[in-house]
């Protein structure tokens, strides 16, 4: 699966969130990492 197909990210807290940022911060594509607590149950 190409990683420059993925257009965003969605994580369940803000740590994860952080854990996120900290992997893609040295890869050429970054897609938007948001806190979304909605998509999980």
């Amino acid at each position: 699966f190409p990683w420059e197909l993925v257009s965003r990210i969605g994580v369940y807290s803000q740590a994860v969130y952080s854990q996120v940022v900290t992997v893609i911060q040295n890869v050429v594509h970054k897609p938007p990492v948001q806190v979304m607590r909605a998509w999980y149950y």
